[in-house]
């Protein structure tokens, strides 16, 4: 018989840390923390949940440890959520009902991702993995038949919007963009179609950023030390960052 009461969720996202409390977080290095955790049998398993607005960390606890315990070995305040109301958190953040965009779809690509990362490394349970293709299948189920995502925009397509109303000469502008993860890149996608020259990305990691250029040939790099000054000249500021 499952146990309800092994599941819990721990983590942080934008709508309960500000985007520098979140760095901080990722500056801690969660996932190793879990990762941890789960080879000293600590916890039997682990699903990492990690966007751009949210990093979140679903657990199968044992005998071993405590969630409280858990919550200590970190320093900001986070989201915990524990058995039923934990599966029930999961479920909704599937539907979508927690992104920025109501029912949007890149959350539930993300949760499949996030599974079949778990899958692949053998950190995941049979536990995990019924509660998490549950919620696979209620995502798919509560968009077709709600159609909450009926013509809807994605947030990459809404800030693009956003930015030609605010600036309807937009080929003429500098746009900056921290961070080249799936939102950057989707984000990139959509500029490439404007045909956009003065476009300026930057990243901690300089080789990460050079493999996007591959991709997007009219992108320019900008040195990471070097975004402060970048960000006084650009026209627009687009933070795409994983935190």
């Amino acid at each position: 018989m499952l146990d309800l009461d092994k599941i819990v969720v721990i983590g942080v996202s934008h709508e309960n840390l500000s985007l520098l409390e979140r760095e901080d977080f990722m500056r801690t290095r969660p996932k190793y923390i879990i990762e941890k955790l789960y080879k000293e049998k600590e916890i039997n398993a682990y699903i990492n949940l990690s966007t751009c607005l949210r990093t979140e960390f679903y657990i199968e606890l044992n005998s071993n440890i405590s969630i409280d315990e858990i919550q200590k070995l970190f320093s900001v305040r986070m989201l915990v959520k524990t058995g039923i109301e934990a599966i029930e958190y999961l479920f909704k953040v599937s539907c979508g009902f927690y992104s920025v965009i109501k029912g949007e779809d890149q959350i539930l690509a993300q949760v499949k991702s996030s599974h079949s990362e778990a899958l692949e490394n053998e950190h995941s349970s049979k536990f995990l993995n019924i509660i998490f293709n549950k919620a696979i299948e209620l995502g798919k189920k509560f968009r077709t038949k709600s159609m909450i995502a009926h013509n809807a925009l994605s947030l990459e397509a809404i800030s693009l919007k956003f930015i030609k109303n605010k600036f309807p000469n937009i080929e003429d502008k500098n746009i900056f963009i921290l961070g080249i993860g799936e939102l950057a890149q989707d984000i990139l996608t959509l500029l490439s179609k404007e045909q956009l020259k003065n476009i300026y990305i930057t990243n901690r990691t300089y080789h990460k950023a050079e493999q996007i250029k591959k991709q997007f040939e009219m992108v320019n790099i900008v040195d990471y030390k070097e975004k402060y000054k970048e960000m006084f000249e650009a026209d627009v500021i687009i933070s795409a960052t994983s935190a």
